[in-house]
């Protein structure tokens, strides 16, 4: 990894860890992240979205869910949302 993705590797896992990921559960996450990154592969985790709450989507209706409610399967699984925001 270079200086920039170590840097956002350190914020991601951080980031992750506020939402309630164990340390060793995001780190791998994030490794997987890291690769997708420079593929340019476009599916992301709710908990990277700026509207995720742990359990709710802000945007549930733009994402094309019936319902707010997100469980922890459904909010770590790489997916293509049509309405992800990333996280600030």
């Amino acid at each position: 990894m270079n200086g920039a993705e170590l840097d956002r590797f350190g914020e991601r896992v951080q980031h992750l860890a506020r939402r309630g990921i164990s340390a060793e559960a995001a780190e791998t996450m994030v490794d997987c992240l890291v690769i997708l990154d420079r593929e340019e592969y476009d599916r992301r985790t709710c908990l990277e979205c700026h509207v995720y709450r742990p359990g709710r989507c802000g945007n549930h209706r733009c994402a094309g869910l019936n319902a707010p409610d997100v469980g922890r399967d459904l909010a770590t699984l790489l997916q293509c949302c049509p309405d992800f925001l990333p996280s600030r």
